[in-house]
């Protein structure tokens, strides 16, 4: 149960507004039976509503850290926090995220400060004014501290929400420093307060539906085949937010996804808004309305990513299994990828397109190009692209080398150890062996030549790493004016 009342949900509804206990010995017990009989799961997601709300929940978390450190396997704890205890959150995110020879365990490997929205009159709206939202950007910084990064949820099209509020609440996002913006549709979910008719009356929510990923597919029965589908139904437009909007608003969350959320550009970002104060958010929607005719495939991916969104909504559930029933329309469905995934596995499976969006990206930066650590940071980033097809072709990819400052090392690794900023070091990036072959199994097992996009966005989903050059970074020897040599120190 859950004793809050936000009208999007349905876990705080009113017969489920009562929290209840399981008793406590019962909890240790089940999570004793469960690390005893399943050592080999890496992850556990824990359904509770407020993990965090009683004071026995830094117990559970404390038993959980036992069982951390004697389940090698057991790398990721997945949990809501509870919206109003900030202190014993961090307190719990403390115990689970506590360092281990050489495996770091934290919430799985995030904090999560769900804040779905940051306009007053919205949080209003959608009766999630009571709960307290400040000095966020301190708690995050505490996480960041102890090398835990932190997620936020963020919804759109919520009731009087305008694209302005969305637009303002992730740039806030941004500036609070949020190491991951999941940014979603609000879904209708039955039995919540929004849902009703007398809500969508009031707020001139309308609503259209589509397939909910994942749950569909095709069932043997003593009758025979059926096909089966579910769906969600989506807010996509209001009396204050168009639909138009929406869908512009969308195409910025991939974006987001690409570009900060799966690290690919994040560092250049950060870098932007720390020394230059430009937001993130403001430089990914100039990348999104640009008209610079220079660049057809990045123009063309944007215009493609807005079609395939809208083709894939549908005014009504009927609407939605007459097309997706069709034999045809069913087969691709069978490898169905959601749009947005489908996109980032695309930057990796077409080189001439990553290409192309990185001299866009620099194509911004001109006014600041004289900045070395900028023209570093790009470079490095740029240059951490993997050949998909050299892995599956069984040939080896390229070692990178390139000399870079150290200052843009830093921001690279997300490090803020001390140790000089000048000077530079070589950065290597390369894969090993074992990780080349790692891949291409993976690719090849789920049919990378019939369907790459499909193989890849598993790829990105099961083992996102493998995707990502490997660092290493050589100290370089210069002489100076003396003709003497220095050694910087590594």
């Amino acid at each position: 149960g859950c004793p809050y009342s936000c009208t999007y949900c349905s876990w705080g509804v009113s017969s489920l507004k009562k929290v209840r206990k399981f008793p406590e010995e019962k909890i240790m017990s089940e999570l004793d039976y469960v690390a005893e009989r399943y050592p080999e799961n890496p992850i556990w997601i824990f359904a509770d509503a407020n993990f965090g709300i009683l004071n026995r929940d830094l117990d559970i978390a404390k038993k959980i850290r036992k069982i951390m450190d004697r389940t090698p396997q057991l790398k990721k704890i997945t949990t809501w926090d509870s919206k109003n205890n900030h202190d014993r959150n961090s307190e719990i995110s403390d115990i689970i995220s506590r360092e281990t020879g050489e495996r770091q365990i934290s919430n799985a490997n995030f904090a999560y400060i769900a804040l779905q929205n940051l306009s007053p009159g919205v949080l209003k709206n959608i009766r999630r004014d009571n709960i307290k939202t400040g000095n966020l950007h301190e708690r995050v910084e505490q996480f960041h501290k102890r090398n835990i990064k932190v997620n936020t949820d963020i919804l759109y099209v919520l009731p009087g929400e305008t694209l302005d509020d969305a637009i303002k609440t992730m740039k806030e996002c941004y500036s609070i420093n949020f190491d991951y913006i999941n940014i979603a549709r609000t879904l209708m979910l039955p039995g919540s307060e929004m849902e009703t008719s007398e809500s969508r009356e009031h707020f001139g929510l309308k609503s259209k539906y589509m397939i909910r990923r994942g749950s569909y597919g095709e069932y043997k029965t003593k009758n025979g085949t059926i096909k089966s589908m579910e769906h969600d139904e989506i807010i996509v437009a209001s009396s204050t937010f168009k639909e138009s909007e929406s869908l512009f608003y969308h195409s910025l969350q991939w974006l987001i996804y690409y570009n900060w959320n799966h690290g690919k550009f994040a560092p250049l970002f950060k870098y932007l808004f720390q020394v230059y104060g430009i937001n993130p958010a403001d430089l990914l929607i100039k990348l999104l309305i640009s008209e610079k005719i220079k660049y057809p495939l990045v123009h063309g991916l944007f215009e493609n990513l807005r079609k395939e969104v809208d083709s894939v909504i549908f005014e009504s559930p009927e609407a939605m299994h007459e097309f997706h029933f069709k034999e045809e329309n069913w087969i691709s469905l069978l490898s169905y990828v959601r749009v947005e995934l489908k996109y980032n596995a695309l930057m990796y499976v077409e080189p001439l397109l990553y290409g192309e969006y990185c001299e866009y990206l620099k194509s911004f930066l001109t006014d600041y190009w004289e900045d070395r650590t900028l023209r570093d940071i790009y470079s490095a980033l740029k240059e951490n692209f993997i050949s998909i097809q050299t892995i599956v072709d069984g040939e080896t990819l390229p070692v990178k080398e390139m000399e870079i400052g150290r200052k843009a090392l830093k921001v690279i690794l997300n490090s803020d150890t001390e140790g000089p900023e000048k000077g530079d070091v070589l950065l290597r990036l390369f894969k090993t062996e074992k990780e080349q072959s790692e891949t291409r199994d993976f690719l090849l097992k789920h049919d990378y030549y019939s369907n790459p996009i499909n193989a890849v966005e598993r790829l990105i989903g099961a083992n996102y790493p493998l995707l990502n050059y490997n660092i290493e970074t050589k100290t370089r020897i210069k002489a100076d004016l003396t003709g003497k040599e220095n050694v910087l120190s590594g």
